[in-house]
């Protein structure tokens, strides 16, 4: 019996997990699901529902879903008073409009039928105690309102209204009855609705953000009567602000049906005089229609962006957002407004000065900006004297104007000055030239251009400058250590005809021949000048000759070059005198002795015996040495 309990327990869990999971299953793939269906899911996830891309399509059908009430051309729907908080996303909501028969109004306590062009929205009032956040949904004919319960606490509920798209929403509000204090409206799309956007309730405004939303033709698809009478947003009677309220509106783009068209952008029904609309961009035409049966006092509007609020004009002083021909008529901000009357705001277009530095990646001086500057005023001074490292200020661009017209931009324009003297280096730049002087034999003209003064002068690129048969000696004029002037360096050479990289100038030199006798010329001094070194040593010319003397060479010996002066000596060998004269010995006074008697001096005599052997020998070791030569080839 036990067992049986538990298997009867069991698939009554199983049971239950797959009533809360099967609304999933529907939506997983982006199908679709019942208007009830989706009820029951976000009821099952304790107010939040993620439908990832569901669609939520629905007819009225009381036997099915119970309208609560018919209110206009609405069928309401009231949902989730069991819970708190509510998150819904990524739900795709289609209302089907269908016959309704007899149902109550809600007022009256009389039952009608209804058409399905009667009743051609579906209006989802939330009736959690909490928030109501809803984010990337669409919304075909259906109002959103998140109404809250009876007595509207807690006074921190909040609504969040995201990314979502509510269309065709026929002579009613998109978003209808926003009681709680706080709401965020941001990057929505309201496409074809009567109205856009309803406050209501007696809670004080903490923070309203209208932000990025995008109004497409509001206010015209309504009741005969009714078109141009709801506008983009309302502020019910019962709505209180004070200084403590924050409201935002903007980055709107209203597009179908415009001020200019007649829309109301604002319906007040409301004091608005402590309001200031936040972010409505300034010159943006923006009109407000006081409604209902008393004066209410009118809203602040922001100045900037180039323009300056000057007030609200009714229709019959009203030219243009920027038209201001009959501004003693207009009504400043926290004015009473009259009733039935639709007023328009007004800016004084203004202008903004700046000046810039016009240096990309470096601050030379912070902008100095001047705004809301009306038209014909003074053109503000720079305050100050520009200033910055290595250049010189050479003025704005474009000119400064007299007075103030438009927008201006003025940038600080400079001239270079890398040398710090206040004078722009475009006014002190100078060319060197090096030229070889022997029109371009030696190397083209080696020319530096743009030369700061001041400068250190450029060298020579060439290095030392070389030309065939000469010897580079420097630059006429001298090279200046600076630049100062425009200048031409021009090379000046020296013969180098023997290429030793030397001038020749430098290196000539005289030879000398002289006969080295004292008190006598053998013969005149020989002299040679300009020769050049290197060059074969000259010789002397003739054959020295000295009468008893023997020419024996030149002190020092001749050089086979020139090298340096050089003086050459003769040397000479007295010649020794053979006078042939014979000698007769001395008388002994003895006739007898048989001696021959000399004819000559035989001394001489054996010198030349001498010579004749060692000549006879020298010839005999020649023959011996050419027989073993020829032997031992």
């Amino acid at each position: 019996m036990k067992k049986r309990h538990v298997r009867i327990i069991s698939l009554l869990l199983t049971l239950c997990m797959a009533f809360a999971l099967a609304p999933a299953a529907a939506f997983a793939d982006g199908g679709t699901m019942t208007y009830s269906e989706f009820l029951d899911a976000v009821v099952a996830r304790n107010g939040t529902f993620d439908g990832k891309g569901i669609t939520v399509k629905w007819e009225p059908d009381e036997k099915v879903e119970v309208i609560h009430r018919i209110q206009n051309n609405n069928a309401q729907y009231q949902m989730f008073d069991t819970l708190t908080d509510v998150t819904i996303s990524n739900v795709n909501f289609e209302y089907v409009p269908a016959d309704i028969p007899q149902h109550s109004d809600g007022w009256s306590g009389l039952n009608n039928d209804y058409t399905a062009d009667q009743i051609r929205n579906a209006e989802f009032q939330f009736l959690n105690a909490g928030s109501v956040t809803i984010t990337n949904c669409t919304f075909e004919k259906i109002i959103v309102s998140p109404y809250g319960q009876a007595n509207n606490t807690p006074a921190d509920r909040t609504f969040t209204f995201t990314g979502c798209t509510i269309s065709n929403v026929y002579n009613a509000y998109a978003l209808k009855d926003i009681y709680p204090a706080t709401a965020t409206i941001s990057n929505n799309t309201f496409k074809n609705c009567s109205g856009a956007i309803y406050f209501e309730g007696t809670l004080p405004r903490k923070a309203l953000t209208i932000s990025g939303n995008t109004f497409d033709t509001i206010d015209k698809y309504a009741a005969e009567g009714k078109v141009n009478t709801r506008g983009v947003l309302q502020f019910s009677a019962a709505c209180v602000f004070d200084t403590n309220s924050n409201v935002i509106f903007s980055g709107s783009a209203i597009t179908g049906n415009t001020v200019a068209d007649g829309l109301p952008v604002i319906r007040q029904l409301s004091d608005l005089g402590s309001v200031m609309l936040n972010g409505w961009t300034p010159g943006e035409a923006l009109s407000v229609l006081v409604d209902g049966n008393k004066s209410l006092t009118l809203p602040g509007v922001p100045s900037g962006n180039g323009y300056t609020f000057l007030g609200w004009a009714a229709a019959a002083d009203y030219g243009g957002p920027t038209d201001t021909t009959n501004q003693a008529n207009f009504l400043a901000a926290g004015a009473q407004g009259t009733p039935g009357t639709t007023y328009y705001a007004v800016w004084e277009q203004t202008y903004t000065v700046t000046y810039t530095d016009g240096v990309e990646g470096e601050e030379v001086f912070a902008d100095q900006v001047y705004p809301d500057l009306a038209s014909g005023t003074q053109t503000p001074s720079f305050n100050g004297a520009p200033a910055r490292s290595g250049y010189v200020f050479a003025g704005w661009t474009p000119a400064l104007s007299a007075t103030v017209t438009a927008d201006a931009t003025y940038t600080a324009t400079w001239a270079e000055d890398a040398n710090g003297d206040g004078i722009p280096d475009a006014n002190q730049k100078y060319t060197v030239t090096y030229t070889d002087g022997a029109a371009g034999a030696a190397f083209a003209d080696e020319v530096h251009a743009g030369i700061l003064t001041g400068s250190a002068t450029p060298a020579f690129a060439g290095g030392t400058p070389v030309r065939g048969g000469y010897v580079f000696t420097g630059w006429t004029p001298e090279v200046t250590a600076t630049v100062t002037a425009d200048a031409t360096y021009t090379a000046t050479w020296a013969e180098d005809a023997n290429g030793d990289g030397t001038p020749d100038a430098n290196q000539k030199y005289t030879v000398t021949y002289t006969d080295g006798v004292d008190g006598e010329e053998v013969f005149a001094d020989q002299v040679t000048a300009n020769l050049l070194a290197g060059a074969p040593t000259p010789a002397f010319n003739g054959t020295p000759v000295r009468a008893g003397y023997t020419f024996k060479g030149w002190s020092p010996a001749v050089s086979e070059t020139v090298t340096a002066n050089a003086v050459y000596t003769a040397q000479w060998e007295k010649t020794p005198v053979n006078t042939g004269t014979v000698t007769p010995p001395a008388s002994t006074g003895s006739t007898g002795t048989g001696a021959t008697p000399q004819t000559g001096d035989e001394s001489s005599l054996g010198l030349w015996l001498t010579l004749i052997a060692v000549s006879a020998l020298g010839l005999a070791g020649t023959f011996v040495y050419s027989r073993k030569k020829a032997h031992r080839a």
